[in-house]
């Protein structure tokens, strides 16, 4: 399959194609084909999971002259994969379909899942802790705690399906059909009747006081898996006299409901039945972040049939569409899917990432768009390449689990935190007489004091619907309400306070075009004038995609008193064309290699202007050199680059502060200078002077830096990171302290390819770590205390040999986690 495709031959018209696209993506819920119904192959699936049936032979393909033999069980395997897809479509429409495949060895089995709306943060994280919960439950722990937590971990991940699609669905079906249930004419359904009339009035009743949700939930699914299996059950509704549409769409909603626990039945004999799912990793494929833009002049409804040669009206709206569709619904549903940027489809994208990642020694058995299964068998077991980059990805997804349970601990001390505050404050507070606090935040968008959270996520404030439905920003990355568009990553870095980095970002709104960070960030600086504007996101959305950004832009400005527009605003109306020309991240990147040194080097004396970047000496020279030239791009160092730790980024709380550090060494070797084409109110720095490039590199070669600074006029602005001077004290050769070293080892955070050195590893317990779990989480424990301790007190605490007193005087500690942080300090004098 070709990554690219031209649209140059003869007979082929792209507009055609993709207006032809977007009319089948109307029918059938955007299926090619009709969906199936949950209950089509209902007798089917009740004769393979018969426990007597243990005739698997039919699953074992030796048909195919390179497939190895694997363990067989194809037919669970592939519903294993069905069920999590389908859990990976926790919400319903297209933009929720997935599809997955799996890869098994003879310990391990990694598992592939693509969506096509992609994943969010909340996503990686659950599938990581379903990968574990997998590996404990193929341990042999079916009914103990990994199958306790998996089913809990189900039904919070598939909580808006629940709600939103298959409970009301239910409950309408039910009501439909209440004289079914109360009909008794002694035909033998009498039970079933009973037990139908019970489940309804489990249904419409609320929630029992102090119940959890996932409770309720959980004993609905339950209830309706039992219905699903009683055979008595579906004869009534499906096949028995007093059937009829209705009763037969109640017995489908029945089945839809209760597949979570099909699901979960399935990944629970899965585990069990190969001793491959001892080891699992399940890799969620990101979204493609697509550059190609909607087409320009789209087709409309009417333009479409006509190229069918079909007169346009409502009567053949609903013989080509649906029946259920309306004219006027079908014209504009078919307008905005015309105006959509061309994505790629989830299964395109799963096959787009395994050629990828397994180039050669596939054989495919079967692959199905909706439902999503896949199996892949390797006929070239011993292949060291594809082997390496498995453990690559199985080990990263360990280490974003470990980071995972971090996080859920941190948060669960919060909130037992401001419990206890709270309940010091309000002992005698009605909010307590269940037994427990009500939590109370300011809302996310009216700031009223409220315990109502979203009712989709369960996470973030907010007071009533009404400030539910205008959520966006942060909270749109944790929650499912809409697909995320480049307009949000847009806003979300201008939350953080951070120049984008998503490809798809900066190709949309301009930031390509320019090869300055100084530019860049003038441009970043004009967006946020709209974000303070309270400019919706989704109107930045919808301007980026109809082309008219650059003109709304100039609108949303113009209505602000000329005084109070900043200076961004004037820098733009002479660089809008930033917005007119589509730069790809590729090109944008070669062109800012091929420049990055250009400015720097008028500061080099004559005799260096002209050598190569790696023919500067001495390295101290070449260190400088790269630093100037990152701080006229108003960068700073990555972490696995030598000058993040020997310029002092080590000493930085956060990538905040980092930028900050970088945007100081910017002022002491170029001024106040690079935002001189931009009018402001604001004064430029006073009493400040620049250093030469030499005095620089002096000051640095000899640890002299803090009295350049301070020589310059910069003390006040230094002063500013606290730990820069300690650290400054020595020249680039050392000594510098142990946590310096640290700092740079968790900021790179790829224990895998940049393990500890042995400085840190004796010093900080990861000598102790016989797993490499076991390091992630020595990592995680440092993280944290760092979060809220002094890198000066935690040397102080590893020299005496006190890393995990230290710790328990800001965190509840694991006793576990003692043997980790053992060292030999402190060291005895004889």
């Amino acid at each position: 399959m070709n990554e690219q495709f031209t649209w140059t031959s003869p007979n082929l018209n792209q507009h055609h194609f993709i207006t032809f696209a977007n009319l089948l993506a109307l029918r059938n819920g955007g299926q090619v084909e009709p969906a199936s119904s949950p209950h089509d192959s209902e007798e089917k699936e009740e004769e393979e999971d018969n426990p007597n049936n243990t005739n698997d032979a039919d699953s074992i393909n030796t048909t195919q002259v390179h497939q190895i033999s694997d363990s067989g069980n194809t037919k669970l395997k592939r519903k294993f994969l069905d069920c999590l897809a389908e859990l990976a479509a926790n919400d319903k429409g297209a933009r929720f379909v997935a599809c997955s495949c799996m890869r098994e060895g003879e310990d391990e089995v990694t598992v592939w899942i693509s969506r096509n709306e992609g994943f969010r943060e909340v996503d990686y994280a659950v599938f990581g802790r379903l990968g574990r919960l997998l590996r404990g439950l193929g341990s042999g722990d079916s009914e103990g705690r990994y199958g306790e937590e998996l089913w809990s971990e189900m039904l919070v991940y598939y909580r808006a399906r629940l709600e939103s699609t298959y409970i009301p669905a239910l409950r309408s079906s039910l009501k439909d059909c209440v004289h079914l249930f109360r009909d008794d004419q002694g035909d033998g359904f009498t039970t079933i009747r009973q037990g139908l009339l019970a489940f309804q009035n489990l249904i419409f009743d609320g929630n029992t006081p102090g119940q959890v949700m996932t409770d309720r939930h959980s004993l609905l699914v339950i209830k309706a898996y039992e219905l699903r299996m009683m055979k008595p059950v579906r004869d009534l509704l499906q096949t028995s006299p007093h059937s009829t549409p209705r009763t037969k769409k109640l017995w489908e909603n029945i089945c839809f409901l209760g597949r979570l626990k099909v699901a979960f039945e399935t990944f629970i004999k899965i585990a069990l039945n190969l001793p491959s799912f001892k080891q699992v990793t399940i890799i969620p494929i990101p979204r493609d972040i697509g550059t190609q833009k909607a087409l320009k002049s789209p087709l409309n409804l009417g333009q479409a049939f006509n190229l069918l040669d079909i007169p346009l009206d409502p009567s053949t709206v609903k013989k080509v569409i649906g029946h259920k569709w309306t004219f006027a619904k079908a014209k504009d549903s078919f307008r905005d899917l015309q105006k959509q940027k061309l994505n790629v489809h989830a299964e395109r994208r799963l096959k787009k990432e395994l050629k990828a990642e397994i180039k050669k020694g596939i054989s495919q058995e079967k692959t199905s768009v909706v439902g999503g299964s896949s199996i892949f068998t390797n006929h070239d077991p011993n292949s060291a390449r594809r082997k390496a980059d498995i453990e690559r990805m199985r080990i990263k997804a360990e280490q974003n689990r470990v980071a995972e349970a971090f996080k859920r601990l941190e948060k669960e001390e919060e909130a037992s935190a401001h419990q206890a505050s709270s309940s010091d404050v309000q002992p005698n507070a009605s909010s307590t007489q269940h037994g427990h606090a009500e939590y109370l935040a300011e809302c996310n968008i009216c700031f009223r004091e409220t315990s109502r959270s979203c009712s989709l996520c369960q996470r973030d404030f907010y007071c009533s619907q009404s400030c539910e439905d205008k959520r966006s920003g942060r909270h749109l990355f944790t929650c499912a309400k809409r697909p995320l568009t480049s307009a949000d990553f847009l806003y979300r870095s201008i939350g953080e306070d951070r120049m984008p980095e998503e490809e798809d970002v900066c190709a949309d709104f301009g930031f390509n075009y320019f090869e300055s960070f100084a530019d860049k960030s003038k441009l970043l600086g004009l967006y946020k004038g709209l974000w303070i504007q309270k400019v919706p996101v989704e109107d930045i959305h919808k301007w980026q995609v109809e082309g008219s950004l650059a003109a709304n832009i100039k609108e949303v400005f113009y209505q602000v008193p000329e005084r109070y527009r900043g200076g961004y605003f004037p820098w733009f109306l002479e660089h809008t064309q930033c917005l007119d020309t589509l730069i790809t991240q590729e090109e944008a990147t070669e062109r800012t290699v091929t420049t990055f040194f250009d400015e720097a080097r008028s500061y080099l004396d004559k005799e260096d202007r002209d050598k190569h970047f790696n023919e500067l000496k001495p390295e101290v020279k070449r260190d400088c050199f790269y630093m100037l030239a990152l701080t006229l791009h108003m960068a700073y160092p990555n972490p696995v680059d030598p000058p993040w730790f020997n310029f002092g980024f080590c000493t930085c709380y956060d990538e905040y502060q980092e930028r900050a550090l970088g945007g100081l060494f910017g002022k002491l070797l170029s001024g106040d200078n690079l935002f001189d084409d931009v009018p402001t109110s604001i004064p430029r720095m006073k009493n400040i002077q620049t250093a030469t490039f030499t005095e620089f590199r002096k000051a640095y070669e000899s640890g002299t830096m803090i009295q350049l600074m301070d020589s310059k006029g910069f003390k006040q602005y230094r002063l500013q990171f606290p730990y820069l001077e300690e650290f400054f004290r020595s020249p680039p050769c050392g000594p510098h302290l142990s946590v310096w070293s640290l700092k740079q080892f968790l900021a790179i955070y790829n224990p895998a390819e940049s393990p500890p050195d042995n400085t840190i590893s004796v010093d900080y317990g990861f000598m102790n770590c016989k797993t490499f779990t076991e390091t992630c989480t020595l990592m995680e424990l440092y993280k944290r205390l760092l979060r809220k301790a002094s890198p000066l007190d935690l040397h102080e605490a590893c020299v005496a040999g006190k890393l995990f007193e230290f710790a328990e005087c800001f965190h509840k500690m694991d006793q576990a986690h003692r043997r980790l942080m053992k060292n030999f300090y402190p060291l005895s004098i004889e």
